[in-house]
């Protein structure tokens, strides 16, 4: 079998047993990364995007207060079906200033229409 390496923002990491369901999740995870980080700029949809980045960073904020460290249940979800047994990788800072940049932006451009 291929080993496969995941990770966009942060260090690779390899799925232990990638399955159709693995490929596809982490598929589905890049597309909601460019999602929200594009939205705005492509699609000119800021309710939306605003909606959705705000529930997103919302749920980072609270899997912090819960468990620690901020992360993403897509993420989490691919560690079980990898069955890697490795520790949660957390959100990086990075990640979290352009998502509120994104945020901010929406916010301006709702007010200037």
């Amino acid at each position: 079998m291929i080993e496969r390496h995941y990770g966009i923002i942060r260090k690779p990491r390899i799925c232990k047993r990638e399955t159709l369901l693995t490929r596809f999740e982490f598929y589905f995870h890049i597309l909601i990364v460019t999602y929200s980080v594009l939205s705005p700029f492509i699609l000119k949809d800021y309710i939306s995007n605003l909606l959705f980045n705000t529930t997103m960073l919302l749920s980072w904020y609270l899997t912090d207060k819960v468990y620690g460290i901020p992360y993403c249940f897509l993420t989490e979800m691919n560690h079980k079906l990898c069955e890697n047994n490795g520790p949660v990788i957390q959100i990086p800072g990075q990640y979290i200033v352009i998502t509120v940049s994104i945020i901010l932006y929406d916010i301006y451009m709702l007010l200037r229409a």
